[in-house]
């Protein structure tokens, strides 16, 4: 029965003895499936790579793939790419960041800081969309294939898988940075997105009445002594 218990059967790359299996030459992890020296192999990303950062930062991304292992070794590379009136052009920022092993298949991967919503159109030129090819290392040195991540912002931009994206209607794009109709310019109230004016530059509010401040009455009781 104890001869059963093992993983896989040790996918048939070694023997199972008490409960635990013992590799043949050239393979390893707990059921024996990776091979030695081999890179893992790239699966997918959750949904299907796309992450909206009106959802959430983007800063860290599973990736699953097949011959993964926990080793002190296990490292994820990013590579950034501009995402830009559909073209993708490799950015001169590339480096690798720390990974988590989460299980069978699965790698944490920690990402850099896209520019996807990052500062205000007065102070920084943004992005609506930024890409990343991400992969994963056992010994940081042999790298499965690249997987596409995607960052965008979703309230201009409708994106599909590989950083396929196109402009929203009825938004505006100031400076990298997204807006839906009659958002105010958060550097300026008296300016407003409106796309039938512009939907590159900021508009004069059209409605620019002064600030009406109200008081609730108040009524003031004394307490009996």
């Amino acid at each position: 029965i104890t001869a059963n218990l093992c993983p896989r059967q040790c996918s048939n790359q070694g023997q199972c003895v008490n409960g635990t299996c013992e590799c043949n030459e050239g393979y390893t992890s707990e059921d024996c499936s990776i091979q030695v020296g081999a890179p893992p192999v790239a699966v997918e990303l959750p949904s299907d790579g796309l992450c909206d950062v009106r959802s959430r930062p983007c800063m860290k991304t599973s990736f699953f793939a097949d011959g993964v292992m926990d080793s002190e070794n296990l490292t994820c590379r990013i590579i950034q790419l501009q995402i830009y009136n559909g073209m993708k052009i490799q950015a001169n920022t590339s480096g690798r960041t720390e990974a988590t092993f989460r299980g069978f298949g699965e790698v944490s991967c920690h990402l850099p800081r896209s520019p996807v919503r990052y500062g205000t159109p007065a102070t920084d030129e943004g992005a609506v969309a930024h890409g990343m090819l991400i992969s994963v290392s056992n010994d940081g040195e042999r790298f499965s294939d690249e997987l596409f991540f995607t960052v965008y912002d979703s309230v201009c931009q409708e994106c599909t898988q590989g950083g396929d994206c196109v402009w929203k209607p009825d938004t505006c794009i100031v400076r990298g940075h997204c807006f839906g109709s009659e958002d105010p310019n958060p550097d300026n109230w008296c300016q407003q997105c409106l796309p039938d004016m512009s939907n590159t530059t900021w508009s004069d509010r059209l409605v620019n009445n002064p600030p009406r401040f109200t008081m609730a009455s108040t009524t003031i009781t004394k307490l009996a002594e």
